[in-house]
């Protein structure tokens, strides 16, 4: 789901919030918080991140080929910054459906930020390099 962000500046540009929804077996929306803790006990989390990185940035091309440029806001888990493959899959998403990289927003919840400090500040380090 793609939740709308007003920005508080006179700006014409588009930018949108990536929330995951998931549903039970009988159509129910499951909250967050019964997903996402059972997706770190497994070692799940990082998957997800790529499957929404990946859904986020195809959407992203389809703006992008009707000549509209809007950004996106994405919640990765600590999982993907620890990831030494996220960086390369990423910039090959990038190049194979021509967004810029400018697009996307990436951003950790404040409690691993500040638990992961040093994993998290040499990956956001690696991504403002391109």
């Amino acid at each position: 789901m793609y939740q709308p962000v007003a920005s508080l500046a006179v700006e014409d540009m588009e930018r949108y919030g990536v929330c995951l929804r998931l549903m039970d077996a009988d159509g129910n929306e499951l909250e967050p918080c019964q997903y996402i803790n059972a997706a770190r006990e497994h070692d799940m989390s990082r998957y997800i991140d790529r499957w929404v990185v990946h859904a986020a940035i195809k959407e992203l091309s389809e703006h992008t080929e009707r000549g509209s440029y809007p950004r996106l806001f994405l919640k990765l888990s600590v999982d993907t910054a620890n990831d030494v493959k996220f960086i390369p899959w990423f910039e090959q998403l990038l190049s194979k459906y021509e967004v810029r990289s400018e697009q996307c927003i990436f951003g950790l919840e404040e409690q691993d930020i500040i638990q992961h400090t040093q994993v998290v500040r040499p990956f956001f380090s690696k991504l403002f390099l391109f």
